[in-house]
């Protein structure tokens, strides 16, 4: 006999009749399942497993859950850092929120190639010798030895994406729109 709501007890959860559970597959009510797959994307590519569901259960609380959680932390400056990627090596997201900051910008450089896309509000960076003010859906990429700074360009908070590639790896655009031709040339075909 199957618990309320349909869950399967699985697992140590079955000898105690309580705990997690795992529900039947669709159109299954009633009949347990008796072999479950899992995928997960790893560093070397991406992995299967398949295995009867009390292993399965066992693995899971092994390996962790392999749902993405989203941990907000707070940093230096009050800025608050969702990373986005998991993965010990290569690029590295992170989604932005950096509240308006008081005194000097300080310019720092570090190894790596970074991309900032504004969600909302206004982003200043700082690239060597230059200022720019961005707005939402504007976007830059730069090297990242080139001293540079980025927060509010006001008294708001600015939210951006960042993407930084440690080793050098650049954001490549595969598609992209059409280019009007310029105002009174003609279209020759």
């Amino acid at each position: 006999m199957h618990p309320p709501g349909g869950h399967v007890p699985c697992g140590g959860a079955r000898e105690k009749n309580g705990g997690a559970g795992v529900p039947p597959p669709a159109g299954r009510r009633g009949r347990r399942p008796s072999r479950l797959r899992a995928e997960r994307v790893t560093d070397l590519g991406y992995e299967v497993l398949e295995t009867g569901l009390p292993a399965l259960v066992t693995v899971v609380r092994e390996i962790g859950d392999p749902r993405i959680r989203l941990k907000p932390e707070k940093r230096s400056g009050g800025r608050i850092v969702v990373p986005l990627t998991r993965q010990p090596r290569g690029v590295h997201a992170w989604k932005v929120v950096i509240p308006p900051e008081r005194g000097k910008p300080q310019l720092r450089t570090h190894e790596g190639y970074e991309w900032l896309y504004v969600l909302s509000g206004e982003l200043r960076l700082i690239l060597a010798d230059h200022d720019i003010t961005m707005k939402a859906g504007e976007v830059a990429e730069f090297d990242t030895q080139v001293p540079h700074w980025f927060g509010p360009a006001g008294e708001r908070p600015v939210e951006i994406l960042s993407i930084l590639g440690r080793e050098g790896e650049r954001i490549h655009v595969r598609a992209a729109p059409r280019r009007k031709p310029a105002a009174g040339s003609a279209n020759r075909s």
